[in-house]
């Protein structure tokens, strides 16, 4: 009994003895060599990303110069709409009932298209998001075909406020 006894007691020893030192040989890893691991990893993760940007350069300068002329297009809007204001605060002092009503149909049209262009623009933006998002798991095709939906998605909307602006010179007639 007591030779089984320790028999039991230097396997324990040993059993316990063999841990410690597997235990120990998994803290020899440098800290220095995770964090260089992980900067590589960093980094070819970076790489990967810049790569697939590369892919899209073209698409995104479209998407870019397309934003431009939207935010050229915003602007005669609004010097259009501060032509409004004098004009109809002249139409209204003359009482000139027919040349208002006829202004206020052509402004039931800009609703109309006003509407369409924040449709268009939810659009972009769910379209934009699945483009990020496909950049982001890697699929190319995929992604490619939402970012030509932003680019068409951007040109329709572009040619919504050209027609507001038309809508507005028409009603600046009407006024005039």
């Amino acid at each position: 009994m007591k030779k089984v006894f320790t028999v039991l007691l230097m396997g324990l020893l040993l059993v316990n003895f063999g841990g410690s030192v597997f235990a120990e040989e998994g803290q020899l890893i440098n800290p220095e060599d995770q964090r260089a691991q992980k900067m590589e990893q960093r980094m070819e993760r970076r790489q990967i990303k810049l790569d697939i940007m590369k892919e899209f350069v073209d698409e995104i300068h479209t998407t870019n110069a397309l934003k431009m002329e939207r935010n050229t297009l915003r602007n005669q809007v609004i010097g259009k709409h501060d032509i409004l204001i004098d004009l109809y605060i002249a139409a209204r002092e003359a009482d000139n009932q027919d040349a208002l009503q006829e202004a206020n149909a052509s402004r039931e049209q800009i609703k109309e298209l006003n509407n369409e262009i924040g449709d268009i623009q939810k659009q972009i933006n769910d379209a934009r998001n699945a483009f990020r998002d496909e950049v982001q798991n890697g699929n190319i095709a995929v992604a490619q075909g939402h970012i030509n939906s932003v680019i068409d998605l951007l040109t329709l909307q572009n040619g919504k406020i050209v027609g507001k602006i038309e809508l507005l010179a028409h009603i600046i007639e009407i006024l005039s």
